[in-house]
């Protein structure tokens, strides 16, 4: 397995954007569960649920989001990116984050998993459309209570 250590993927995105002529889709899929945790507050996590909704513009970004009537879904064991690149001679890269740094692992086995991984919570969550609307429903029930 080929692991490269890295002190921050913000350079990889600042590359990402500048080396291409059209900006990289952003695929982000969460758990409801998060949508719930609220951090500073209803009023601040509403207002979060609604930057979420604002920045969702596909096809340059897409949430989507496993509802927890998903009985089951593939399980990660924790988050990670995986970079994939429109040039077929340039291999998908997966980021690993752990508590002292991020991993990026280049192996084309290894990506190959993850990228299954990634399919299955796909096929786990809402469209991207459902996952707006549920996104908006929790921010207004934080709103009204």
């Amino acid at each position: 397995m080929s692991i490269t250590k890295t002190p921050t993927s913000k350079m990889l995105c600042r590359f990402m954007r500048k080396s291409t002529e059209s900006p990289p889709h952003y695929l982000c899929i969460m758990s409801e569960g998060v949508l719930h945790q609220q951090v500073g507050g209803r009023r601040v996590m509403a207002e979060q649920l609604r930057h979420l909704i604002d920045v969702s513009q596909p096809p340059d970004m897409t949430i989507q989001v496993i509802p927890f009537s998903q009985s089951a879904f593939t399980s990660t064991g924790g988050s990670f990116a995986l970079y994939s690149y429109p040039d077929p001679l340039d291999f998908d890269v997966v980021q690993v984050a752990y508590l002292d740094g991020v991993l990026y692992l280049e192996e084309h086995e290894t990506a190959t998993k993850y990228r299954k991984v990634l399919d299955g919570l796909r096929a786990s969550a809402l469209s991207a459309q459902q996952s707006i609307e549920l996104i908006a429903s929790i921010a207004r029930d934080l709103e009204h209570e």
